[in-house]
């Protein structure tokens, strides 16, 4: 058994919010010098606590060759190895069966990530033996070599996480997508979705709150807006409304939906509402604001569940995917049909394609619905916003840009040791001075070096003294 190109590099788990730095491990070409067969491997990795292997990953199946090629796998070190590159690794590479739901095992190489990358920096192909157990005639069983393994490349490579990015100066904006048509429900009725009361607040504004409370924190300055899709305005119907612009705090969004959605008497719902113009408009803004500065966008999606322009839609998320520094999230609002709007997120292979058949270059879009929390904002926003930080390192690794260079936090202990040290000084000075005023024995203060009386002419004080 043969393996050829099995590279490691680094990045971050992005899930979890925190400075955390992983390996991932790339696998490909696997030759078996064995008959034709249908092979396929797994990684697994030791749990001590139960003492037994645990399957990480699969790979696909090659059908009939000798010399297989896989795609390549990205596994983060917690999920490898739990962080730790001397805990066991296995390699099991199996034998497919199409009629069987057992397939055979053709062996398996014993391991480590850090054993990887130190026999890849040998100057000679570092050769593992591939072992199978074979059972004895009367008891127990034996190890048999039935292949070799062959590590030709094995190397570590970081990659900067999230974090490094924001410390940098890179701006998270916000674009948000209000869907205005009736759907939600006849306006000005209890059943739309867009009412609201001054002792509560509807999905729209519960959900603007969540967002808006999160993302304000990673801003660097007023470049969020709200906009409005499938709206009618006197009587003309609009795809898109650009509702207000330079926002930033969560209290200016919310503001601008209630002014311009709940309590405007001129904006009507439409009958359609179409999502290509508003996300031609975020790819274009945003693709025009990464040249001046380091910024990425969240296209935040409010829908009650209708799309018309379906088509067109797939194909301009993934053209967003290839150079855009774009995410999309969409947040279902009421308890309507959102069958169409998860069609954005996948079809039926498990990946989004686009009228071509072409897969999309980076997962870009992710979709939750209030009904799917019963109607808890808190947690629709924090689900729908967990896949934002793996969307946003991939996009700046795939295109090689690097986080700036990080502002020093000030050093507060030298400062407030110069403040009291200027306090301190000043004191002193106040002290020794011999013009400070005095107090008489009847209680008034009066100056120690008393001003000469000065004569009034005309109601105008005149520098002439007076004599006494």
């Amino acid at each position: 058994m043969l393996i050829k190109n099995l590279s490691l590099c680094e990045f971050c788990d992005l899930k979890k919010k925190k400075r955390i730095t992983h390996t991932c491990a790339l696998l490909s070409e696997f030759v078996k010098v064995l008959d034709k067969s249908n092979p396929y491997f797994k990684l697994e990795k030791l749990n001590k606590d139960l003492q037994s292997w645990e399957i990480l990953w699969k790979s696909e199946v090659v059908k009939d060759t000798l010399n297989p090629t896989w795609m390549e796998a990205r596994l983060p070190l917690q999920l490898l190895c739990n962080d730790d590159q001397k805990n066991p690794l296995k390699i099991t590479i199996w034998d497919y069966e199409k009629h069987s739901t057992s397939h055979d095992l053709i062996g398996f190489v014993e391991t480590t990530v850090a054993d990887l990358v130190a026999k890849a920096k040998e100057k000679t192909i570092p050769v593992m033996l591939v072992k199978r157990e074979k059972k004895k005639w009367f008891r127990g069983s034996k190890l048999k070599t039935v292949g070799l393994l062959k590590v030709l490349k094995a190397s570590v490579i970081p990659i900067p996480s999230m974090l490094q990015y924001l410390s940098g100066g890179c701006s998270l904006d916000v674009m948000v997508g209000i869907d205005c048509t009736l759907t939600n429900g006849p306006k000005g009725t209890e059943k739309c979705l867009h009412s609201a009361a001054a002792h509560w607040l509807n999905d729209y504004q519960a959900g603007l709150h969540k967002l808006g409370t999160i993302m304000e924190n990673f801003a660097r300055g007023k470049h969020s807006s709200v906009w409005g899709y499938g709206t009618v305005v006197q009587k003309e119907p609009r795809d898109l409304l650009l509702f207000d612009e330079h926002l930033c705090l969560e209290k200016e969004i919310l503001y601008s939906y209630g002014k311009r959605v709940v309590e405007d008497p001129l904006l009507e719902l439409g009958e359609s509402a179409r999502l290509a113009p508003l996300i031609q408009e975020a790819i274009f803004r945003t693709i025009r604001a990464s040249k001046r500065r380091q910024c990425y966008t969240v296209l935040c999606i409010f829908t009650a569940g209708k799309v018309a322009d379906l088509g067109q839609t797939i194909d301009l998320i993934c053209n967003a995917a290839e150079d855009a520094p774009l995410s999309i999230i969409i947040i279902g609002v009421g308890n309507r049909d959102f069958s169409a709007i998860e069609k954005l997120i996948a079809d039926e292979t498990g990946r989004l394609r686009d009228s071509r058949g072409i897969p999309i270059a980076r997962e870009i879009v992710s979709f939750v619905s209030f009904k799917q929390f019963a109607g808890n904002a808190t947690e629709v926003v924090s689900e729908v916003l967990k896949e934002i930080p793996e969307h946003f390192v991939t996009y700046y690794v795939n295109n090689g840009i690097k986080p700036l260079q990080a502002v020093p936090p000030p050093d507060f202990a030298a400062l407030a040791a110069a403040a009291l040290a200027r306090g301190s000084s000043s004191s002193r000075g106040s002290r020794g001075s011999g013009n400070t005023r005095r107090t008489s024995k009847t209680g008034h203060r009066r100056s120690a070096s008393p001003v000469p009386p000065v004569e009034v002419v005309n109601g105008n004080r005149s520098p002439r003294r007076v004599r006494k």
